[in-house]
Formats: structure tokens, C-alpha cells, sequence
């Protein structure tokens, strides 16, 4: 396997060990984000032969909302459609149950 690719995968997983943290089910809205939709480019590496070749490949991301809680001392942030998104304001009470 090459060099750049083992280094891609290396990085891949750990993006997406970052991204697996623990979600709060309920708290207190301390803040609301939204995310539009865009669309970014990745690069995949590819060996032709002996050399590396990195080819772009476009990729869509959807727009995103989210809602930043607080349960005592635990933060968290619950991504949620709009329709709920619109319903709940700073400082209300957030809760999935």
C-alpha cells in the first residue's frame, strides 16, 4: 500500500473518531447553529505504476442544524431537522424522550 494512502486512511479515521462523541438526549438550548448546504472537493489518492496520483472528486454535504445543550455540567450538541430547529429558542428545555 502506499505512503499517501496509509497517511489518507490514517487521517480519515481519525476524523471520524473525533466525530463519535457522546450526544445528549435533553438540556437547556444554550445556543442554535445551522450549517447551509455546500458542496467541497476530496482528494483520492490512486498508484498509477509508481507514482501517486491524487484525483479530485466533488462531494455534496447537506444543510444541517443543530442545537447546543446543557444538562448541569455536560454540553453537547444534537443535530435535529429545521421543523424542531424552529420550535425551540435559547434557553428552553430540549429533550428527545
Amino acid at each position: 500500500m502506499s505512503r499517501a494512502l496509509r497517511a489518507a486512511g490514517a487521517v480519515l479515521t481519525a476524523l471520524a473518531i473525533v466525530g463519535c462523541g457522546g450526544e445528549l438526549r435533553h438540556g437547556v438550548v444554550e445556543s442554535k447553529e445551522y450549517r447551509p448546504s455546500h458542496s467541497t472537493i476530496m482528494l483520492i489518492p490512486h498508484t498509477v505504476g509508481k507514482t501517486t496520483v491524487l484525483q479530485p472528486m466533488p462531494y455534496y454535504i447537506p444543510e444541517a442544524h443543530y442545537l447546543h445543550l446543557r444538562n448541569g455540567d455536560q454540553t453537547g450538541r444534537v443535530k435535529i431537522s429545521k421543523a424542531i430547529w424552529d420550535k425551540f429558542s435559547v434557553g428552553e428545555f430540549f429533550s428527545f424522550d
